[in-house]
């Protein structure tokens, strides 16, 4: 992700979003998402799209830790978390959840009508790596849906722009 330099004169990256404890191989502690924050407000103070080219190649470098189950259920947690304090956040500015997670509803339902499909062709070529992939995304699903619900529902999503500014 880049940004015009033009961009920082209108928001800047959020500590509340991006600051987390335990980011190495404990695996993150806090709402995540700083620049998924930072890139709904841009787009609502300037009213500018953000371009995304799917043909531009970014190569990270993954390190094993985070390829583990603990830190795998812990971070789709804190992103289940994170897009409830989002909604609860931009609701409060008038600007409708759904619009704010748009983009998640759509992987979500590519996850769930797509992933399905492959996973049961792969079942009869690679029944080992069909197993893996459903049950790596059973567990995502579940992890996240519990930090999307817990956030709702100990009242935690309930803050203001002033809280944590």
């Amino acid at each position: 992700m880049s940004f015009r330099k033009e961009a920082f004169q209108f928001c800047l990256f959020s500590d509340t979003f991006g600051r987390t404890e335990g980011a190495h191989e404990a695996g993150k502690r806090g709402p995540v998402g700083d620049d998924t924050e930072f890139s709904i407000a841009l787009r609502s103070k300037t009213g500018k799209a953000i371009v995304y080219n799917p043909t531009v190649k970014v190569w990270h470098k993954v390190y094993s830790y985070r390829l583990t189950p603990e830190f795998i259920k812990r971070q789709a947690y804190w992103q289940g978390y994170t897009k409830a304090m989002f909604k609860r956040l931009y609701a409060n500015k008038g600007i409708a959840g759904s619009d704010v997670l748009s983009p998640e509803y759509k992987l979500l339902q590519r996850i769930l009508i797509r992933l399905p499909l492959q996973i049961a062709r792969e079942l009869f070529k690679r029944p080992n790596g069909a197993w893996r992939k459903f049950s790596l995304t059973i567990t995502v699903l579940f992890h996240l849906s519990l930090g999307y619900f817990s956030a709702v529902f100990s009242g935690l999503a309930r803050f203001t722009e002033k809280s944590y500014r």
